[in-house]
C-alpha cells in the first residue's frame, strides 16, 4: 500500500512511501522517488538547464521549478491513481531496526492516495479512519508512525542533531500581496516522512560504498 504525504498546497509529489511486514517478523521500508532520469537524458538541453538552476525555488504563492512543469507536475509527479516510473530503495530492517538488506531498483507504482501532513496527524491522533480514504491506509499510517518514531529514537540515541526551527507561511491576496502570516506547526507527520527519507538516504549511501 503506497501513498504520498505532502503539504496541502503541493503541486508535485516526487516521493512515496510504503511499509510492510516480512514473514520472518522484520519490517521492510520502501521509498519511491520519481525517475526523472528516464525523461531527462544526461547532457540534454533540459538537463543542462536544470543544472544551471540547481533546484526549484519556492516563493510565497508560486514555484519556479527546476524542470518544465509538464515533467515536475505531471510525468515526474507521483499522482494518486496514476502509474508512474520510480527508483525504489527497499530496505529490510531487523527487529532492532538495523538495516540488513538493501535493494535499489527501477520500478513503477500507482499511489493509492495523496495525503496531507495535517490530515495524517488528525486521523491518527483522533483515531478516526474516516479522515483518510480507506481503513487500510489508516492502519498503515498507525504502523508507520510507530516505525518512524522508533527510527527517530534510535537515531537520536546515536547522536543525531534535531534542528527544529520555526517556519512562517505568508498569506497572500488574489494579487499576490502579503496580507498576513501564520506560524506553521512541525509535527510528527512531517517527522515520519523525514525519518523514512533519512533511512533511505543512508541505505543508498551504504549501498554505493559497499
Amino acid at each position: 500500500l503506497t501513498f504520498t504525504i505532502d503539504p496541502e498546497d503541493a503541486k508535485d509529489h516526487d516521493d512515496a512511501v510504503a511499509l510492510r511486514a516480512l514473514p520472518d517478523g522484520r519490517m521492510e521500508l520502501l521509498v519511491h522517488i520519481a525517475d526523472v532520469a528516464h525523461y531527462v537524458p544526461e547532457g540534454s538541453p533540459i538537463d543542462q538547464e536544470a543544472r544551471e538552476r540547481g533546484t526549484s525555488v519556492y516563493l510565497p504563492g508560486q514555484v519556479l521549478p527546476m524542470l518544465p512543469q509538464k515533467l515536475s507536475n505531471n510525468l515526474c509527479s507521483l499522482r494518486e491513481g496514476e502509474v508512474r516510473l520510480t527508483k525504489t530503495a527497499r530496505i529490510a530492517f531487523s527487529k532492532k531496526l538495523l538495516p540488513q538488506e538493501i535493494h535499489i531498483e527501477k520500478s513503477f507504482i500507482r499511489s493509492a492516495a495523496f495525503l496531507t501532513y495535517d490530515q495524517v496527524r488528525k486521523s491518527v491522533d483522533e483515531d478516526d479512519h474516516n479522515l483518510v480514504p480507506t481503513p487500510a491506509i489508516f492502519e498503515a499510517l498507525k504502523e508507520m508512525k510507530d516505525f518512524a518514531g522508533r527510527l527517530r529514537a534510535r537515531r537520536m540515541a546515536a547522536g543525531s542533531i534535531d534542528l527544529e526551527l520555526p517556519e512562517v507561511k505568508l498569506i497572500l491576496d488574489d494579487h499576490g500581496r502579503v496580507t498576513s502570516f501564520e506560524k506553521e506547526e512541525h509535527h510528527w507527520a512531517h517527522q515520519l516522512i523525514e525519518d523514512m527519507m533519512l533511512a533511505a538516504n543512508q541505505a543508498v549511501a551504504e549501498y554505493l560504498v559497499l
